[in-house]
């Protein structure tokens, strides 16, 4: 299996696991419907694009990289991240704010690695001439 097909993959599965950790999130609760509409409907369309993302990309589809730029400043405004599982290691230092403080701007860099990764993907995969 060559690079891209795992990053693919990764990518997939990391975009099913940040729906499975953010359950609470994906269905607001009627009282942010009427107080914060546009977050509220801003936010619930990111969850749904991230269940079309993660089928596209396990299936290592063009539309999956697509959603996937389409998605990166709503998942930095909202802090929706691929790799925010990684934030129960801050349990360790008994979420000392510092560290939690360190470990956001590691994910964040990791998002922005994701999005550079997904970029060289789609060159070299789908524009043969590159």
């Amino acid at each position: 299996m060559t690079l891209m097909k795992k990053l693919f993959l990764l990518f997939g599965f990391l975009d099913i696991i940040t729906l499975i950790r953010s359950y609470k999130y994906i269905i607001p609760s009627s009282r942010a419907w009427i107080d914060f509409p546009l977050i509220t409907a801003t936010s619930s369309l990111l969850y749904l694009s991230l269940i079309f993302s993660a089928y596209f990309l396990l299936w290592q589809k063009k539309m999956g990289l697509w959603i996937t730029y389409f998605q990166f400043p709503f998942r930095m405004a909202f802090l929706v991240l691929s790799f925010g599982f990684l934030l129960i290691t801050t349990r360790l230092f008994n979420n000392q704010f510092e560290i939690y403080r360190i470990m956001i701007w590691v994910l964040v860099s990791l998002e922005i690695l994701r999005l550079i990764f997904s970029v060289f993907i789609h060159k070299k995969k789908f524009y043969k001439s590159f």
